[in-house]
């Protein structure tokens, strides 16, 4: 019995995709969910028009241990090439699949230039729940109906393929069911179902039939805070608990078969060891480094050192003729003021109590409790996660060490750049190293895509987060540091661009931020071969750029400086002996409630109370830490100088 005569399944016929993977200049994959009378389908491939022949072809089967999934690549492409194709459900490629709502000319794509100086497009995504914004018009999926205009317009024909960086799905509100579930059929279903749920909306659907995309996951595609959760482990050991180890395991199996069989092959042998993977578009490099196969809060621990070495190896392997090296990591390098993210991490079950309790007795609780749920939700794993948490501090050190090697390499210096998501922020920083090694190439951009349907992180949470973390230090050896220039709180996707330059060898990566509901992208330019550079800027008002990392490269005259700032001023100010007039001269609040504030944050041990003691003690520190900083200053004004007056409180 063929399968056209097959009897029809009880159940109704499911398809996700058609979907395509990894593209090259000479292939394309193809992958396919589909759960119906067909156990197999036929793809054929035509270039420039779907009259054309088939010039490839190949066979799709839908098992139930593969979870009705196939992914098949077809070789033999020409170059820069666009292809039309088509799926079929006989052999003799007669009768057509049924498209479930896409039109058949949507299923077509590109193959990659061979010349490696073409421009190259690629679209940067993350964090796919449609579920929290359900009111958008069309289903959550508001920013996915418009990407086809974005990636067809002049600007972006360019566009080749996407990299997804994380949380494709969401399986949190399942989490309880796999717990509870004894079979591990019963828990493939159960993931098979969140996967059906996220990705069946033709929006979705019409852009991935056409474009290219690989991917990696994070926790939210096994589910929320893997790794950091601290109920998943046995008491206060390192061992997850069985049930979750299981649940893992079950997450681990569909990902493979439902994204993971997009992507090149992972770098270890046994993808269990790790899911990382790495390709080439000419002089780019892409590394995706798998956060979350090894991740374990207890162990401090993001990926193993055997992760590592597999990744180094690649790059080695890859450097000739690599310009630049772009790192996706699922999780972002820095967010904010670790010192803020400490106490967000001790006060939040406090805050959500507080906004559990106004639901509980307002009327207009529940909204909140609703609008809070989705927009913010427990934060508190998604700061342990981050590459700038304390717990992982010694791995970002370890990283940043070696990505800022690579910059600085004195033989083949290879350019990095940072692709990140996870924090409903779409945005720009920059990484810095303090290092001597790495001052010729000092800073690393940080390039952050994210959220594409889950509801933005709250504009007002993130303005503080911006006003409180103008920098961060990174790691525990005070090397690194990051400063955060743009964020945006929108739904978006990042369209990057690889433009060649005049300069032969040189080229531009322009950055390009679609912001739901902006007629118009943010955008941003890199120059790649001179944009590494670290300036150093001495901003005296700032306390926190006393610190030596910051120090500027040559001494500064601060007495000269501050005697014309003195001379200008509409006031006499005696700023060498009084602390009150040195603040004043320095732009500063002088009060006595913003002494005592500085005295405290700077160690003073008296009373607070704006003595002359105090006075003279802040004045002494100020002059010092100018001294530390870098600056020259008159002896007189030196700690071990004359002392300077108290000031009437």
């Amino acid at each position: 019995m063929n399968s056209e005569t097959k009897a029809a399944p009880s159940h109704p016929s499911v398809m996700l995709g058609p979907f395509l993977g990894q593209v090259t200049t000479e292939s394309i994959k193809v992958w396919l969910h589909l759960e119906s009378v067909h156990e197999a389908v036929w793809v054929t491939l035509h270039p420039q028009s779907a009259d054309q022949p088939s010039a490839a072809s190949a066979r799709l089967e839908f098992k139930a241990e593969r979870l009705f999934t196939d992914c098949v690549e077809l070789t033999g492409l020409r170059p820069d090439t666009r292809y039309f194709y088509k799926l079929w459900t006989n052999p003799a490629l007669s009768l057509p699949l049924d498209l479930q709502g896409l039109e058949p000319g949507e299923l077509q794509f590109r193959t990659l230039p061979a010349d490696p100086a073409a421009q190259i497009d690629f679209v940067v995504m993350s964090c796919h729940n449609p579920t929290v914004a359900m009111a958008d018009g069309f289903e959550g999926h508001a920013v996915w109906a418009d990407l086809p205009q974005i990636i067809s317009s002049d600007s972006n024909q360019n566009v080749r393929f996407a990299l997804m960086v994380g949380d494709q799905v969401y399986a949190d509100e399942w989490q309880a069911k796999i717990l509870a579930e004894p079979s591990e059929q019963g828990r493939l279903a159960l993931y098979l179902e969140v996967y059906r749920k996220f990705w069946s909306n033709i929006h979705y659907r019409r852009v991935l039939c056409r474009l290219p995309a690989m991917m990696i996951w994070d926790d939210h595609d096994i589910t929320d805070g893997w790794g950091s959760e601290l109920s998943s482990f046995v008491g206060d050991t390192a061992a997850f608990k069985p049930e979750w180890t299981n649940l893992f395991q079950a997450a681990f199996r569909t990902f493979s078969v439902m994204q993971a069989s997009r992507n090149p092959a992972p770098l270890a042998q046994d993808p269990r060891d790790g899911l990382d993977f790495g390709f080439r578009v000419g002089p780019w490099g892409f590394i995706f480094l798998d956060l979350r196969t090894n991740r374990n809060v207890r162990l401090r621990r993001l990926l193993t050192p055997e992760q590592a070495f597999r990744i180094r190896q690649w790059v080695e392997a890859n450097s000739a003729g690599m310009q630049t090296l772009f790192v996706v990591s699922p999780v972002v390098f820095s967010h904010g003021s670790p010192l803020l993210e400490e106490k967000t991490t001790r006060y939040w079950p406090f805050v959500m109590s507080l906004v559990d309790f106004v639901a509980k007795r307002t009327r207009w609780g529940k909204g909140l409790h609703t609008r809070f749920s989705k927009s913010v939700g427990d934060i508190r794993d998604d700061i342990a996660d981050s590459w700038g948490s304390p717990e992982n501090a010694a791995q970002a050190d370890e990283m940043l060490g070696y990505l800022f090697d690579l910059q600085n390499d004195a033989e083949q210096p290879t350019s990095v750049i940072i692709l990140s998501g996870d924090i409903h922020t779409s945005g720009y920083a920059n990484i810095y190293s303090a290092d001597p090694a790495h001052k010729v190439r000092a800073s690393i951009p940080h390039i952050t895509s994210s959220s594409v349907s889950y509801t933005p992180f709250n504009w007002l949470l993130e303005a503080i987060y911006r006003y409180a973390s103008k920098t961060v230090e990174l790691g525990h050896k005070k090397l690194f540091s990051s400063q955060v220039s743009h964020h945006f709180s929108s739904r978006s996707v990042a369209v990057l661009s690889l433009r060649p330059m005049r300069a032969e060898g040189d080229f531009q990566l322009k950055v390009k931020y679609y912001l739901e509901g902006y007629p118009e992208p943010q955008t941003l330019i890199f120059d790649l071969a001179r944009s590494s550079h670290r300036e150093d800027i001495a901003w005296v008002a700032q306390s926190k750029l006393f610190a030596p990392e910051f120090a500027p490269t040559s001494r500064i005259d601060v007495d000269a400086v501050l005697r014309e700032k003195a001379r200008t001023s509409t006031t006499p100010l005696n700023w060498r002996e009084s602390i009150v007039d040195l603040m004043k001269l320095l732009d500063l609040d002088s009060s006595l409630g913003a002494r005592k504030r500085l005295a405290q944050e700077w160690g003073y041990t008296g009373p607070l109370n704006g003595s002359a003691a105090m006075n003279v003690w802040l004045h002494q520190q100020i002059v010092a830490k100018f001294q530390q900083a870098g600056g020259t200053v008159p002896e007189a004004a030196l700690p071990n100088g004359p002392r300077g007056t108290g000031e009437p409180a």
